[in-house]
């Protein structure tokens, strides 16, 4: 006789909310509760584009069992030290101008930087990756 496994429940949070893609299979937006879900592993991809942000990890769920993964994504810190000013950029965005007293906050992961006066038609580019917790100083001198 064939013994059915029993379902199982995969519930996927994250901060901030992203896309979830189950096995291949886009699964909606976080916070997503999957339920009758195939016992065994399965390969979770979160993603929002708009922020720079992804991840992808393997869970395993147990048959019947209730599953909850809590994903975050943690910030890092830039600051600018630029002559004589600059309009920030990170990821294409414009982030604020120079000066930016105590700095920005941007999600971990490797980041695109531009740094851009248009009155002197100069820019500064620089690819960063950004750590959890740290600050990282970035310095222009677009005067020259």
């Amino acid at each position: 006789d064939v013994v059915p496994t029993a379902g199982a429940t995969l519930v996927v949070e994250s901060m901030p909310p992203c896309q979830l893609v189950v096995d291949g299979k886009a699964a909606g937006r976080t916070p997503v509760r999957l339920e009758g879900i195939a016992a065994g592993l399965h390969e979770l991809a979160l993603a929002d584009k708009g922020l720079g942000l992804e991840r992808r990890l393997t869970v395993t769920v147990k048959p019947g069992e209730t599953r909850t993964e809590k994903v975050e994504f943690k910030t890092g810190t830039l600051t600018f030290r630029v002559k004589p000013w600059a309009n920030v950029e990170i990821d294409g965005k414009f982030r604020g101008a120079t000066p930016l007293p105590g700095g920005l906050k941007v999600y971990e992961g490797q980041r695109r930087v531009r740094l851009h006066n248009p009155e002197l038609g100069k820019e500064y580019i620089q690819t960063v990756w950004v750590r959890a917790g740290d600050e990282q100083v970035i310095k222009a001198n677009l005067e020259r």
